[in-house]
């Protein structure tokens, strides 16, 4: 009788390991999950910022090339 008794809570045992592997790797997978999303939010604002930089950069050197052919054209005059 008492065999049988062990054998019924080895089940319960062996769920309660189970269930509480099972919050861990949600855990886990909460973490990634929030990983990866600052990974993105990070990737996001650096494509933005090398975008918008890559922009000024363009607008900076046509202003640069504009008043060195004014400045030029000067000259000729």
């Amino acid at each position: 009788m008492n065999s049988n008794q062990a054998t019924f809570k080895k089940p319960e045992i062996v769920f309660q390991f189970y269930e509480s592997e099972m919050e861990e790797d949600q855990q886990i997978e909460d973490q990634i999950e929030d990983f990866q999303t600052k990974i993105l939010g990070m990737r996001v604002k650096t494509t933005r910022n090398i975008t918008l930089n890559f922009k000024r950069q363009n607008s900076n050197e046509k202003i640069n090339s504009f008043h060195s052919l004014e400045s030029s054209q000067e000259q000729n005059y």
